[in-house]
């Protein structure tokens, strides 16, 4: 294109004038390009950081089960082999995940869950998990993952040294599936088309979304499995990206036609490694619209000089809305991964907050699937309101099945697809459905856990008509996996906490919770000058019950026991299992007199009437020894005097109260 000026003296000021503002351009683009791929970089790290911590935990709570196991068996006087193998049978069956255990003693013999017998020249001691537990110290090792003797499946070995009761020393173990392990690592999205990846301590891929590189199996006989080495890969070009956390290792990849994000970084706990992988084509459409306008005005002359001004300040706003809403995104992330002195219900207002205030929002609701009787449909389970805050379920959309009154939400959200719509647009069912808590514009996100339609969440705009644009879209998009996100991992939580502190079998608090709350409660007493008192029974002659009824039995006999005690004790004192058939009580707050007349009525709860389950009939009784708290430096030292004079009850007859 020619352009005309009549007087040439102006050619080259709008020359020297479209040349500086291409150059600012130019800067601008550069700046907002470093800007994007900045703050892209530090999401990246963000989420990696945040799922390092989720994969610590989970190995964590595993690790936990060792150590429990090794407690247990100090202090339970379980020297039989088959008393052994029902104790590590019990672990598997109640805890999910253990798919054996086992224990490898220094004289070469080795005891197994479900009784399961070993090759004739089976050597524990030269078993991975055996060699790793004796170089950590004390502390649980994990192994590379090998081929199970017993089932041929790829598993991962948490093992730690012990000594048993009778002296002998040894290892014990349990497998984990590593189908288990990587499930959970594939369940995690470190970015809406990234992909998660786990390496062991030497670099092998136990995990990667490419299964061509996961270990194989090369034979039972050798017990060995194939790896490939992450880095054995030799890519094009390597760039090596700063972020604010210096534990994460970032780097750009180029492979072939290929570009991605790789981040690193190392598990705490365990020594592995966690990674993700994200293309950069995830931020190519943003990359995309910065460049347009550049290239506009350099092709066309002075006429679109002047367009591209009015444009490029637009153009600027777009930017900086986008950069507001990232900024917004990460800081609704940063508040959900730092939520331990909140509870949740003010961790999720804190993180909805900000999105609402930027995009106009003034309910947010978030609904989960589920199938019942009457159909597939959606039950809420959190409102956000502007006016009320965290507030009681809309009690408009409480729940409704999707055929009745949104078919056409169930086909869209299946598909992946979102509701984005003035309220008057959409069908009759569905208008009327939102009309009547006053909403004006909605906007529906599905939101798809595993790759499963988990449920939706619903913006709701009350004060104007409008689509929601592209970047806000975007924005509620990826919001609504902040927040369902932080739901599940609240709701895995309580679950692990409940957990760790109950005994899976009566129900009440295992010892090391037990040990916990007492601790605490003895240091108020120490200041108060009041007394209490550490209780310590067990049921007389509970290995015969186990012999002649069965453990299943015997298990139902220590269940009901936990039940006749808490129904007798006051609301504040604490009851545990100590281990086995042994239980263990704090009362607090109490003189000695009413501290053996409460321990009578509960010897009296145990033993007065029979314990019948279908065709038997079981009469239990059981042997105390009290001690005060006063007379001893530590609970540790309460409890060696309960003891003691447990064991003169149990010399003296049985069925008796001693105090100490």
């Amino acid at each position: 294109m020619r352009i005309k000026v009549k007087d040439k003296s102006y050619l080259p000021i709008n020359i020297l004038l479209l040349a500086m503002f291409v150059g600012i351009l130019v800067y601008i683009y550069n700046m907002q390009i470093q800007v994007f791929r900045q703050s892209s970089v530090e999401q990246i790290a963000t989420n990696t950081s945040k799922h390092e911590r989720e994969i610590n935990s989970w190995f964590t709570q595993k690790m936990s089960i060792v150590d429990i196991i090794s407690e247990d068996l100090r202090h339970f006087n379980l020297i039989e082999v088959r008393e052994l193998e029902d104790f590590l049978t019990k672990i598997t069956i109640t805890n999910p995940g253990v798919m054996s255990a086992y224990i490898g003693l220094d004289d070469k013999s080795a005891v197994f869950n479900d009784r399961q017998q070993a090759p004739e020249e089976f050597d524990p001691t030269i078993r991975v998990w055996y060699v790793l537990a004796r170089k950590n110290g004390g502390k649980t090792a994990v192994s590379e993952p090998y081929i199970d003797i017993f089932t041929g499946k790829l598993v991962v070995a948490l093992s730690k040294s012990i000594r048993l009761n009778n002296g002998m020393g040894g290892v014990i173990g349990i497998d984990i599936d590593l189908e288990h392990i990587t499930d959970f690592v594939n369940s995690i999205q470190p970015y809406y088309t990234g992909t998660s990846f786990l390496l062991s301590g030497n670099g092998s891929i136990i995990t990667h979304a490419d299964t061509s590189l996961l270990p194989k199996k090369t034979g039972m006989a050798s017990g060995k499995t194939t790896f490939t080495q992450y880095g054995e890969f030799n890519p094009d070009h390597v760039d090596h990206i700063r972020t604010s956390n210096s534990n994460i290792s970032m780097r750009r990849i180029t492979s072939g036609k290929e570009k991605k994000y790789v981040a690193q970084i190392k598990i705490s706990d365990v020594g592995w490694i966690y990674g993700s992988e994200i293309p950069l084509s995830a931020f190519e459409e943003d990359i995309v619209r910065i460049t347009a306008p550049l290239a506009s005005i350099i092709l066309i002359g002075m006429l679109i000089f002047i367009s591209n001004m009015i444009f490029n300040w637009y153009h600027i706003n777009a930017l900086k809305r986008s950069k507001r809403i990232s900024e917004t995104l990460n800081k609704t992330a940063s508040i959900y991964l730092s939520h331990s002195e909140s509870t949740f219900e003010d961790i999720m207002a804190e993180g909805i907050i900000p999105n609402s205030d930027l995009i106009g929002l003034d309910r947010v609701s978030i609904f989960r699937n589920a199938i019942s009787e009457d159909g597939f449909m959606a039950s809420q389970i959190y409102c956000w309101s502007r006016v009320a805050g965290v507030t009681q379920l809309n009690p408009a959309l409480t729940s409704f099945r999707y055929n009745d009154v949104a078919r056409e939400w169930k086909r869209l959200f299946t598909s992946g697809e979102s509701i984005n719509s003035p309220v008057r647009k959409l069908l009759g069912s569905e208008a009327a459905l939102l009309k009547s808590s006053g909403t004006l514009s909605v906007f529906a996100n599905p939101v798809f856990i595993n790759e499963t339609f988990w449920g939706f969440v619903l913006y709701e705009d009350h004060n104007n008509e409008r689509y929601f644009n592209e970047d806000f879209a975007k924005a509620l998009s990826s919001a609504s996996l902040l927040f369902v996100n932080t739901i599940l991992r609240a709701e895995m939580e309580r679950k692990i906490k409940r957990i760790a502190h109950t005994d899976s079998l009566t129900g009440i608090l295992n010892r090391l919770r037990f040990m916990e709350l007492t601790a605490k409660q003895i240091e108020r007493i120490k200041r108060t000058g009041s007394n209490s008192y550490i209780v310590l029974f067990d049921l007389d002659y509970f290995k015969n019950i186990n012999d002649t009824h069965g453990h299943l039995i015997g298990d139902r006999v220590l269940k009901c026991v936990a039940e006749r005690v808490n129904s007798t004790i006051r609301p504040y004192d604490i009851f545990g299992r100590y281990g086995g058939e042994e239980f263990i009580l704090f009362i607090s707050d109490i003189n000695e007199a009413d501290a053996k007349n409460n321990t009578e009525r509960i010897r009296l709860a145990i033993c007065n009437s029979p314990m019948v389950f279908e065709d038997v009939q079981i009469t239990v009784s059981s042997s105390f020894g009290v001690a005060s708290v006063v007379v001893a430096e530590s609970l540790k030292d309460v409890i060696n005097i309960a003891d003691k004079a447990l064991y003169q009850a149990k010399k003296d007859g049985r069925n008796r109260v001693v105090m100490a």
